[in-house]
């Protein structure tokens, strides 16, 4: 009689596979005929066989590599552990290794609980013995700190909007308002809270950026890195940026000195000391020592001790000129990666660097738009402006308010700058 029915294991014992030829009608007997000559005893899918046997009654029913069995596969130990249950960006931190700084809302599920397990062996097909393999090397499970809440399911869940703190096998809390001790840099990743934000002892160097709904402070500087924030921001340091700082603040900045930094802020700006080849721009604007090199302009009142220098450096302080605030045009909410790609394209555009001809196209027609808008709020802004130099400004400085413009001859003391309502122009009055 010919046998309709051949089975063989895989070479490890993984599975069994079946071939089917067509022949005389049979049944369930030649296939466990077949399990039997192979030697088949363990991990059979009845199911399938019986399926199998009924197509058999089809003499002309035919079929190849067909698993018909497989293995119990060997499960190594472990004790319990935690698995983070939000999505991470760099090497580092995929691979555990790095201290997890990731913003997260109230309730949202952050990590999950796995009890201890035990090793179970596994069985072939025909029958042997698998054994498990060593159990995984895992980190101690973290202490649940401040802002989560372990569930009985083993869920834990952030009780609080804020920043994700994740030090494996030390400690895992979440932290609305937030403080990260040293620097921030590429290595340890952007950081972005939905509350406040302290930098103790660190800067916030080049090719890093931070954000915060609320008041970011920064105890050192911001040294070529980025800063937006919908809150205030101090730096006890200066903002340095090295052609790639951006810092975007919808509230009021302190800070020690800036150098080739570009900030605005659609509050007061005030910087303590120097203001050194800059781009700033902000409500209102108070520079304790001097300003040299750069743009400085404020929608109200801009306020300087000396502006310019001996060798005549070209220096531009402008009051009556309207800020476009990028962090107010998503008032439902603030991601880092918005902000970040909005004000890096700014940038990019005024350079005419990385940017393809359509975007740059696009953004021409916008800035068209916005000039038009602007243009408008300059009218308003500049009936009331003033820049008050409480020093001396050097020839080559460039006084602007709203549309008009003088550039110094000569050295002037002590001036008060505003616009003549009767003529339109602008008008010097001393300053006592």
């Amino acid at each position: 009689m010919t046998q309709r029915v051949r089975v063989h294991i895989q070479g490890d014992g993984s599975s069994a596979v079946a071939t089917v030829e067509a022949g005389p009608a049979g049944g369930a007997s030649e296939i466990e005929r077949a399990l039997d000559e192979a030697g088949v005893i363990h991990g059979i899918d009845d199911s399938l066989c019986q399926r199998l046997a009924a197509r058999l009654a089809n003499p002309t029913f035919g079929a190849a590599n067909v698993v018909v069995a497989n293995e119990d596969m060997a499960e190594s130990g472990h004790d319990e552990q935690i698995e983070v249950c939000i999505a991470v960006g760099t090497e580092a931190e995929r691979s555990g290794t790095a201290v997890l700084h990731i913003p997260v809302t109230a309730a949202q599920v952050i990590a999950r609980v796995h009890a201890r397990r035990d090793a179970v062996p596994g069985m072939t097909v025909d029958g042997r013995r698998v054994e498990p393999g060593d159990a995984k090397s895992v980190d101690p499970m973290p202490k649940f700190g401040e802002g989560t809440a372990l569930r009985p399911n083993g869920e834990v869940r952030a009780t609080c909007a804020g920043v994700l703190v994740f030090r494996p096998g030390a400690v895992l809390e979440v932290f609305a308002d937030y403080e990260r001790r040293g620097h921030v840099n590429p290595r340890s990743g952007d950081i972005e809270s939905r509350g406040s934000l302290r930098i103790v002892k660190g800067d916030v160097m080049r090719g890093a950026a931070v954000a915060a709904a609320k008041h970011v402070t920064v105890d050192g500087t911001i040294n070529g890195g980025s800063v937006y924030t919908r809150g205030s921001l101090r730096v006890d340091g200066g903002i340095i940026g090295l052609e790639t700082a951006l810092v975007s603040v919808a509230g009021d900045v302190w800070v020690r000195h800036t150098e080739s930094a570009a900030v605005e802020c659609a509050g007061h700006l005030e910087v303590e000391s120097d203001s050194l080849g800059s781009r700033l721009h902000a409500g209102s604007v108070k520079v304790g020592n001097r300003i040299v090199g750069g743009v400085v302009m404020a929608e109200r009142s801009l306020v300087v001790q000396d502006v310019g220098s001996d060798t005549s450096t070209a220096t531009v302080i402008m009051a009556g000129e309207p800020l476009d605030r990028p962090l107010d045009a998503e008032p439902r909410g603030f991601r880092l990666e918005d902000a970040k790609r909005l004000l890096e394209q700014r940038l990019a555009f005024d350079k005419r660097k990385g940017l393809s001809p359509e975007i740059l196209e696009q953004m021409k027609r916008e800035r068209v738009n916005r000039r038009h808008r602007l243009n408008g709020l300059r009218q308003s802004l500049t009936a009331d402006a003033s820049i008050e130099i409480l020093g001396m400004a050097h020839p080559g400085v460039t006084i602007c308010l709203g549309t008009e413009r003088m550039t110094l001859k000569t050295q002037i003391f002590r001036a008060r700058y505003s616009i003549d309502k009767a003529t339109g122009r602008i008008r010097r009055q001393s300053v006592e």
